[in-house]
């Protein structure tokens, strides 16, 4: 942060008081090792300079190739993680109890019988496979016939015989999973999307001949979650391929191929088994170079650049999966690669023009001001705020504990990292800034003031919370009684309902984002905090400012429906995070687990969550159970239509459930201490 330069009375007085502290005697520097530190420094920068020219483009490469290839390899988790729990889902259903009665039932009933047993293992394989996202089912016998099918005019239907060895040859497979191929190859007449099947063989025990459990998969669905979650930078073009050299998943740059003509069936706005990847500069039609290597060698790169299917400059990152017969590239264009770079040579240019200059001033600032910098800092201000230290961190801001210069009232200032100076951060920041003091509840936490600096530090001031948030409760402490989650939960209802009535949707609620405090001598006061994800909802122009490629909030937290489509935002995805906040609290878990990002969203979006009843130890309200499991529901429909629906229920069981201010001061005065944020103590400016 740039200082202003300070009065030459406060210089020499500043002096005065670091002499005495150090005992020692501000003394000049002599004149010669003043000239010894500019060499010094002088021939450093040259050397710098002269290693950046060679070397600052393979940076930039290397820079490039790293992030490609971590693209690549969590694209190939992905595939794997998802293959490995949608055969296992197969799996349990092919080998439940009810599935082999039915089966052997049918085997011996008679014709009036058979529909009705037909209609029940439908019913039974469908409930099984719920929580996937297969277009439908069959199961069929050796002989072809379905018996039992998402599809009730399919049933007794036969299979041709080229499509019985399509699934037996798919069973005999390690993984279980064919190729992608058009729907009609197995069902005749059908608009559906290009499919993917998952073949299990059903041994039932007693019965001369084996089943098989078929499953369609929407090809382009299931590839396309698992791209858009990992896509980081659109310049990165990602996609997947089969041994035929076709693109089997939906490119985001639809209409640049179909302008480029290089749509097969161009009435079909779709990639997947629509565009052959062919090299542009092979004359006999060969595929692109990721598709030969793969096919030949496996996964390999190539950093120095080749012609992609579009006909482009690319360097790229491909992965061959044997066992699923398709493999994906990762490509970025070289051209675009070297405009970034661009600035840092004509920057490199300007740094030895201006070599000896700066050499100079730098080593006369550091002599000079080298033992007046540590006194300095602590006259560092922002307009009336001068700064404590820091208390936080976060993605585009940095958290200072600080104090008004005439009020010397303890507050919490907020800055912009200068390093994040873009028009979308800026804006979003003064939207939060705007958006939260547009809010004046309680428990919402309150902005005092924004500003700009002289050198350009946007700013805001909010109060300062002596406290602590729910994530570091529950990390020390574990669940909370049912009590105290009722009290708390309903001043969050207070904060959100009064920012969903003006059209606000915070987001990001988390259990970190909820802090507990002394406010005032109430204890387990609520502040929730951080609206700088807020949407809204009324206002077309902060809404299209909110509305991005990537999903934002925390994974564990999100709706499922906005991890499907990040611009569906309304109350209920609020209501579904308060709700996965009360989980926690009440189980001290989270809703869904994983090693990362991916696999809890493919959770959320799968996996039904253990009911709170069976995830606590201690018995819970049926009605309080019943309302956190209603927040959580994946249907948006079926959560409750606001806040003050549950505000209402809350209000009714925290007559039967008080959680009192005696309750609240003995735990504050036995356990609170450790988790307190303190303050230093502090003496008066002198």
């Amino acid at each position: 942060m740039a200082k202003s330069p300070l009065p030459k009375q406060l210089q020499q007085r500043l002096v005065r008081t670091y002499a005495k502290i150090d005992n020692t005697h501000y003394r000049r520097p002599r004149r010669m090792a003043v000239y010894r530190h500019v060499a010094i420094t002088s021939l450093i920068l040259i050397a710098l300079g002269v290693f950046l020219r060679f070397h600052i483009i393979e940076a930039a490469e290397d820079l490039f190739a790293a992030k490609i290839q971590q693209q690549l390899d969590s694209q190939v988790a992905a595939v794997q993680f998802w293959a490995k729990t949608e055969m296992g889902l197969a799996d349990s259903v092919a080998t439940r109890h009810q599935v082999h009665t039915l089966l052997k039932r049918y085997q011996s009933a008679s014709s009036e019988q058979m529909r009705k047993i037909q209609d029940e293992l439908s019913l039974e394989v469908e409930q099984g496979l719920s929580s996937s996202d297969s277009m439908g089912f069959m199961i069929l016998n050796q002989a072809g016939e379905i018996i039992a099918s998402t599809k009730q005019h399919a049933l007794g239907s036969m299979l041709s015989r080229a499509n019985i060895r399509l699934i037996e040859s798919v069973v005999e497979r390690n993984v279980r999973l064919s190729s992608v191929m058009f729907a009609d190859r197995l069902v005749p007449d059908t608009k559906l999307p290009p499919v993917m099947l998952i073949a299990t063989r059903i041994e039932v025990d007693a019965l001369p001949q084996d089943f098989y459990l078929v499953e369609l998969l929407n090809a382009s669905l299931e590839f396309n979650l698992i791209t858009e979650l990992y896509r980081s930078d659109e310049r990165i073009e990602m996609y997947y391929f089969n041994a035929e050299g076709m693109m089997i998943s939906e490119s985001p740059l639809l209409n640049d191929v179909k302008r480029a003509g290089l749509l097969i069936d161009s009435e079909r706005k779709s990639t997947v088994l629509n565009v052959r990847l062919t090299d542009p500069s092979s004359k006999e039609g060969l595929p692109v170079l990721p598709i030969q290597r793969a096919l030949t060698l496996g996964s390999g790169s190539n950093f120095d650049g080749y012609r992609s299917y579009r006909n482009e400059e690319v360097m790229g990152v491909w992965f061959w999966v044997p066992e699923l017969q398709i493999g994906f590239a990762v490509e970025v264009n070289r051209s675009e690669m070297l405009d970034l770079i661009s600035p840092l040579l004509y920057t490199e240019i300007l740094m030895f023009a201006l070599l000896a200059f700066s050499g100079v001033a730098m080593v006369i600032y550091q002599v000079r001001m080298r033992r007046l910098d540590d006194q300095v800092n602590a006259f560092e201000q922002l307009g009336q705020y001068r700064l404590k230290e820091k208390i936080g961190e976060g993605g585009i801001g940095t958290v200072y504990r600080a104090k008004h210069a005439l009020l010397r009232r303890p507050t919490a200032l907020k800055v912009l990292k200068k390093s994040m100076l873009t028009e979308e951060i800026i804006d979003r920041f003064e939207l939060e800034v705007q958006q939260t003091a547009l809010l004046s509840h309680p428990n919402t936490i309150q902005v005092y003031d924004y500003g700009l600096s002289p050198d350009g530090t946007f700013y805001y001031a909010m109060e300062f919370i002596r406290g602590f948030n729910l994530g570091d409760y529950i990390e020390q402490f574990g669940p909370m009684p049912q009590a105290r989650v009722i009290h708390i939960l309903r001043q969050v209802c207070g904060s959100l309902a009064e920012a969903h009535s003006r059209g606000l949707i915070h987001r990001d609620i988390k259990p970190p984002n909820i802090m507990l405090c002394n406010q005032g001598g109430i204890y387990d006061h609520v502040k929730v905090l951080d609206f700088g994800l807020v949407k809204d909802i009324s206002d077309p122009e902060s809404t299209q400012l909110t509305q991005t490629q990537s999903i934002a909030g925390t994974p564990a937290y999100i709706a499922p429906e906005r991890l499907q489509n990040p611009s569906l935002c309304d109350a209920r995805t609020d209501i579904y995070a308060l709700g996965a906040v009360a989980y926690n609290m009440l189980s001290g878990k989270d809703l869904f687990t994983g090693t990362n990002a991916l696999q809890i969203a493919l959770s959320a979006l799968k996996e039904s969550p253990v009911p709170i009843s069976d995830a606590v130890s201690a018995p819970i309200e049926a009605r309080l159970a019943s309302l956190v499991m209603r927040c959580i529901s994946k249907q948006p429909e079926q959560r409750p239509r606001d806040v003050f629906e549950i505000l209402e229920e809350l209000d009714r069981l925290q007559a039967l459930y008080p959680w009192q201010q005696t309750d609240a001061f003995g735990w504050w005065s036995q356990y609170a201490e450790p988790l307190l944020k303190h303050e230093p103590e502090e003496t008066e400016d002198a």
